[in-house]
């Protein structure tokens, strides 16, 4: 039977994190707290239901699309749809802003409003290259169908009575070689290369200056990477490339299809747009495979092989099959890991479980100029789906998440045994001498100092408690932004160890199926618990929000 946590359990393990919740520079999951607009510990949405509805054809929103608006959408997008939410200070691109009514990845020309088809592929699948998350396979369709119209709702200038045009897609034809050396003529006539630069890698001579609409910086699309905002089919290229990207600079190619434009080389009758759109794909180099944006089943496997829960790679990890999840960027970069392998399995009374993802270099010093390696995985305490913003401070309902984290910097300190020092990290600086110091004054373990003397762990930082040095892991809770709260050192009970080789990081977690602990998640009472998963690239200075994420997922046990 699975066990549900009452509210009131709820709203007494929140009251604790926002009374003790340590500021997310100090517990290095949250976001940048060190940045003045970053909100209060504890933020709490609260939406009301919108009241304007489009007349051309949606519904009334229903009063739950207002509740699954606060709980997934409002700490991006705002309470009342501006894009400037708590969270979106962290973000770029910037969240939408409803308000005003302008959609860009939609099938339907200029202003004209989106089509619920078009919401349904941004909701359900999330926008690549930024930190839209996808929900399909994790909302249903009832209500990704209701914050369609709720989302519509919000439009403050209101929409026109009638029906909008929308693109009509030909039957794609065969993507031969002459047709994409086709494309590359259309690519060039029309002057495609100033932005996205001679081989299509967003490296053109215009390519820096580019601005959207509301004057932010917008890089564009590096072909070569296979990774698309408005999608990754043929039609999804299509419809971009003909009708371009409502407030960026990507234009429409329409006017040039409608004033049949003689492109030398082309031949007549050749669809241009669809020239172009093969010789984009053709532009696209083997990368890393592709994951499961969202609602993924993740089994646990059944394994009674020991050397499986000390070794990332031991051969015993080959024969459990990886579910592969896609991971998407909170700041866009041009170049990011696309995905991460997910290990599952149960070993007696304990859940494991093997993450491993591509990283080319790696990186296990944590200081002002230097970032580590790092990778997480987020529990719903509940059945429910939580915010993916790390939970969220509703008054009445209180989603809390357990978070596990796992720092390359902090195997090195546990695989040493002591903390790196200043001349451990930075060869040839100078080494402080601790006159109040036991043994040798430079060197030795940390709890030979004074803690007075020792900054973050006299301020009572749990990162420096000597206590929990040797853990590579931390478990963690966290109900919404600012709350992240380290579990005292008598409560860290999730055990690992990461490994890498051949530009792969692997790192395996442990723990035990139960937990009396209220913050934990259960694994012994519940069939599918809600999942998701970070990563932090050392190289790419990645630290607290800005990182790689994961849209909710399903862990399944097996019962």
């Amino acid at each position: 039977m699975t066990r549900h946590r009452n509210p009131a359990s709820q709203r007494r393990l929140l009251a604790s994190l926002l009374s003790l919740g340590v500021m997310s520079a100090l517990a290095a999951i949250a976001p940048l707290a060190a940045l003045s607009a970053a909100p209060k510990p504890g933020v709490v949405i609260s939406v009301t239901a919108a009241t304007s509805v489009p007349s051309i054809g949606w519904s009334e929103p229903p009063a739950s699309a207002a509740q699954d608006f606060a709980a997934h959408c409002a700490m991006c997008h705002g309470e009342t749809g501006k894009g400037d939410g708590p969270a979106s200070y962290l973000l770029f691109p910037k969240p939408r802003d409803f308000t005003a009514g302008v959609y860009r990845f939609k099938s339907t020309y200029n202003e004209a409003p989106p089509t619920r088809a078009d919401l349904d592929r941004s909701i359900r699948n999330g926008i690549a290259r930024t930190a839209m998350p996808p929900f399909g396979g994790v909302l249903t369709d009832e209500q990704i169908g209701s914050l369609i119209d709720y989302v519509l709702s919000l439009n403050a200038r209101g929409w026109p009575a009638e029906a909008p045009a929308t693109v009509t897609i030909p039957p794609q034809p065969e993507f031969t070689a002459d047709l994409i050396d086709q494309g590359r003529r259309v690519f060039v006539a029309m002057g495609c290369a100033p932005c996205h630069g001679d081989t299509g890698r967003g490296d053109g001579p215009s390519a820096e200056g580019l601005l959207d609409a509301n004057d932010y910086p917008l890089p564009p699309a590096d072909f070569t990477t296979g990774v698309f905002k408005a999608g990754r089919t043929g039609e999804d290229l299509y419809r971009t490339v003909l009708i371009g990207v409502p407030g960026t600079p990507m234009p429409s190619f329409q006017s040039a299809m409608d004033a049949n434009i003689n492109v030398e080389g082309v031949a007549e009758g050749t669809d241009m747009v669809w020239a172009m759109v093969a010789y984009i794909e053709s532009l696209i180099e083997p990368r890393e495979k592709e994951g499961t944006p969202a609602g993924a089943t993740i089994s646990a496997a059944g394994s009674t092989r020991p050397e499986m829960l000390a070794d990332p790679f031991d051969a015993g990890w080959n024969d459990v099959p990886p579910t592969t999840v896609s991971l998407q960027p909170l700041w866009q970069r041009r170049h990011a890991t696309r995905s991460i392998d997910v290990r599952a399995l149960r070993q007696r009374d304990r859940i494991v479980f093997c993450l491993e993802w591509a990283d080319a270099t790696v990186n296990g010093s944590e200081t002002l100029s230097t970032a580590t390696d790092a990778v997480g995985l987020m529990f719903s305490l509940t059945p429910e789906i939580p915010s993916l913003t790390m939970g969220l401070a509703q008054k009445d309902a209180p989603s809390i998440v357990n978070l596990w984290q796992w720092k390359a910097s902090r195997q090195i300190d546990a695989d040493a045994g002591e903390r790196q020092d200043i001349d451990v990290l930075s060869e040839d600086q100078p080494v402080d001498m601790y006159p109040f110091k036991k043994g040798e004054l430079v060197a030795g373990p940390l709890t030979e100092h004074d803690s007075t003397y020792i900054t973050a762990w006299g301020a009572g930082n749990p990162q420096s408690d000597p206590a929990l040095m040797k853990r590579p892991v931390l478990c963690m809770n966290a109900a919404g932004f600012g709350s992240t709260t380290i579990a005292p050192p008598e409560d860290q009970n999730v055990d690992g160890v990461g490994r890498w080789s051949d530009g792969v990081w692997r790192v395996v977690f442990v723990r035990d199926l139960h937990s009396h602990h209220e913050g934990d998640v259960d694994f012994a009472t519940q069939q599918r618990v809600p999942i998701a998963f970070a990563v932090w690239d050392g190289a790419a200075m990645d630290r607290n929000g800005t990182k790689l994420i994961s849209g909710w997922h399903w862990l399944d046990l097996g019962r």
